[in-house]
């Protein structure tokens, strides 16, 4: 666990510089000005009293998903993580939302799995790739084969333009690309054979730089509305 050495603050996700201090400590060290010393002490007091809530809110999150999970009892697990987030969060919480997003799904609540995961990528956009990932598997198991395969290329999309070495893999990443667009593409009766357009705009786009989500959007649209003419 660390533990910063001037405010004797301690946590699992605290981070400590070379110094042995914790970010609030170090700007403090930084930047120390006479006659702040009160609001300097309060801020930290706020940030001590923030970090203890969010150390609590992690480990309550964790004990019931180690004491429901195993055994399927979903009712009791999801009460306690909208408890939970009934409140804010000072920390990053979008890996424990995505966790409560599965849990909607195997309890068959799947307007509430829909409804946060829209929530967590204007939350969080960052997290863009599980996100989409997930809304992708969803619309799959749903049978929605269209929207699964526009939710599949920004799923991609957000996935490879986080490789840094894309050459090694654009072979095998495109491959796999028109592999399960082709699957989708069928099962949503679309003309297979036009898929391949679908993968080089894939491909462009994840080589251009400045490209976004947006972007791709924009040219999934473009290329449906080609092939539905």
């Amino acid at each position: 666990m660390a533990w910063c050495k001037k405010c004797g603050k301690k946590g699992l996700f605290l981070h400590i510089n070379k110094q042995g201090l914790c970010n609030t400590c170090a700007i403090i060290a930084k930047n120390k000005i006479p006659g702040q010393e009160k609001q300097l002490k309060e801020f930290i007091l706020k940030q001590q009293e923030d970090d203890k809530i969010a150390n609590e809110q992690i480990l309550r999150l964790n004990e019931a998903r180690n004491r429901y999970e195993t055994s399927g009892e979903y009712d009791k697990l999801i009460a306690i993580y909208e408890d939970v987030f009934s409140n804010p969060t000072s920390w990053n919480s979008a890996t424990h939302k995505l966790y409560l997003v599965g849990f909607y799904q195997k309890n068959g609540q799947n307007d509430k799995a829909w409804a946060l995961l829209n929530a967590i990528i204007l939350e969080y956009p960052n997290e863009a790739y599980r996100v989409r990932r997930t809304q992708y598997r969803q619309l799959k198991k749903e049978k929605n084969y269209l929207e699964a395969l526009k939710m599949f290329f920004l799923y991609k999309f957000n996935d490879c333009k986080a490789i840094t070495c894309w050459s090694n893999v654009k072979e095998s990443e495109a491959a796999s690309f028109l592999k399960e667009t082709q699957m989708l593409a069928k099962k949503a009766n679309l003309d297979v054979n036009t898929v391949s357009k679908l993968a080089d705009v894939f491909v462009n786009l994840i080589e251009n730089p400045r490209s976004t989500e947006v972007t791709a959007l924009k040219k999934f649209k473009e290329w449906y509305s080609s092939i539905a003419k």
